[in-house]
């Protein structure tokens, strides 16, 4: 098991290499196309709010539109 978790933290630190948090989350949004929409702060490189959302929740808006549900968690996994 602890080869299995050495090669998985390898590799994700080959992946992270010298991008932010940030820079890495908006890089695997793109690459599942995921709709991203996000504004920052004028005078600094500040994010002020993100946005994002899977393409079949778009269509699903777009089919019912006068229904909205968001689902929105913030580290309620922990174990």
């Amino acid at each position: 098991m602890r080869t299995i978790y050495n090669a998985r933290k390898k590799f994700k630190v080959v992946d992270y290499a010298r991008r932010s948090q940030m820079q890495q989350l908006m890089n695997k949004l793109s690459e599942h196309a995921y709709i991203v929409v996000h504004r920052s702060y004028l005078d600094a490189d500040t994010v002020k709010d993100i946005l994002w959302a899977h393409p079949t929740s778009i269509e699903l808006l777009h089919a019912f539109l006068r229904m909205l549900i968001m689902y929105c968690t913030y580290k309620t996994n922990m174990y």
